[in-house]
């Protein structure tokens, strides 16, 4: 069984086990918190591994300051008050809850459990079928819309990252830099660009970087459903093969793709995006990256 699994059957046992139990409460004015509303588990995590919650945990935050959980099967109520970050609950289990846009995440016995706010007015069912129409790259390095580039990410952190045969542990997040991009009339897409990749272990609050490398070249990624996955990717070749094939590749975007490619704080800023993103959609406690012989960069 996975780490995060044992993890989470556990703390989802918890919840059951505990709940909350309320302790005053009913009187406060919160009207204008924008917590107030239901909100339905869709994730758990545990440093670098995440799984979807298949129970349906409905959290409704009451503006009086009153609460409640449920799985369906059994209700437990709770008091509420909110803090800077978000807010917490109190009682028997005490949680802090913290805020992230449309979304809400607390840890409970080291798993992050990350809650999605319901629309008014929209059923729950709607809601997690409406969330399951968008898929999400956030666990590559990439928190935008595009399909084309989520199917990059994902192609380089879970393909090409194999090339360096990481251990067990070891996370890898890839630093995508788009250069052109050709959609065909077959509805499939070709893009150019200079794609990087890179391995970390986690050591406290860094993340060390262990291997990587450039990959710069062209992806052919066709339909698979409503996304896009890499059919096949034509890279740049090395020492003496590095410029005819480069000037293959990239065409008339090639005095672009050298600028690019020896531009530092363009990658660099790529790179410190993609970690940032990989942390934020986690929940893995860490805060900057570090290369061998180099300062750590904070995020």
């Amino acid at each position: 069984m996975k780490k995060i699994t044992m993890f989470a059957v556990a703390a989802i046992m918890a919840l059951t086990v505990f709940a909350f139990t309320g302790c005053g409460g009913g009187d406060a004015d919160n009207s204008d918190s924008p917590y107030v509303g239901t909100w339905k588990a869709t994730d758990m995590s545990l440093a670098d591994e995440s799984e979807a919650v298949e129970e349906d945990w409905i959290l409704t935050i009451n503006e009086d300051g009153t609460g409640t959980i449920s799985n369906g099967d059994e209700t437990s109520e709770f008091t509420w008050e909110p803090t800077d970050e978000g807010f917490k609950t109190k009682g028997d289990m005490k949680l802090k809850f913290k805020a992230d846009g449309d979304t809400i995440s607390a840890k409970i016995i080291g798993v992050k459990l990350t809650f999605e706010k319901q629309s008014e007015g929209t059923s729950t069912e709607e809601n997690t079928e409406a969330a399951e129409e968008t898929k999400f790259w956030g666990g590559y390095g990439y928190m935008g819309e595009d399909p084309v580039e989520g199917a990059v990410y994902e192609y380089m952190a879970t393909e090409i990252a194999k090339q360096y045969e990481p251990e067990e542990g070891v996370v890898s997040i890839p630093a995508v830099y788009i250069i052109d991009r050709v959609d065909n009339e077959d509805g499939s897409v070709d893009v150019i660009g200079e794609f990087e990749i890179y391995n970390y272990t986690v050591e406290g609050d860094t993340l060390k970087m262990q291997s990587g490398g450039s990959h710069p070249g062209k992806m052919h990624l066709v339909k698979d459903g409503d996304y896009y996955k890499v059919e096949s990717f034509e890279q740049v070749g090395d020492g003496s093969e590095f410029e005819p094939t480069a000037k293959k590749i990239f065409g008339d975007k090639y005095d672009e793709f050298m600028k690019v490619s020896s531009d530092d704080e363009t990658m660099n800023a790529a790179r410190t995006e993609a970690v940032a993103n990989y942390v934020k959609a986690t929940g893995l406690e860490v805060t900057k990256y570090q290369d061998e012989g180099w300062d750590p960069v904070e995020f």
